[in-house]
């Protein structure tokens, strides 16, 4: 039996803000260059604390790569390095 191949976070991540982004989705966020976003990882409990810094860094560079602004709570913008 084959074990399936698993996406690296930065694969998935792609996936799901592409997903979020893309003008054909009902749920779709009209993100425009520049715009800035706030990035919550809830894991619902399964996930590790390290594995959520994984995503969550993951996240931070897919939304700067995309030129949006990822802010935290209290208007200070994120680390470019987690």
């Amino acid at each position: 039996m084959k074990s399936p191949e698993v996406a690296s976070a930065d694969e998935v991540v792609k996936t799901v803000i592409d997903h979020m982004t893309h003008p054909d989705s009902q749920s779709q966020l009209p993100l425009k260059p520049g715009d800035a976003v706030v990035v919550c990882v809830n894991n619902l409990g399964a996930l590790s604390c390290l594995e959520v810094a994984v995503v969550t860094k993951a996240a931070i560079a897919c939304l700067g790569n995309r030129k949006r602004t990822v802010c935290r709570p209290g208007g200070r913008r994120a680390r470019r390095r987690l």
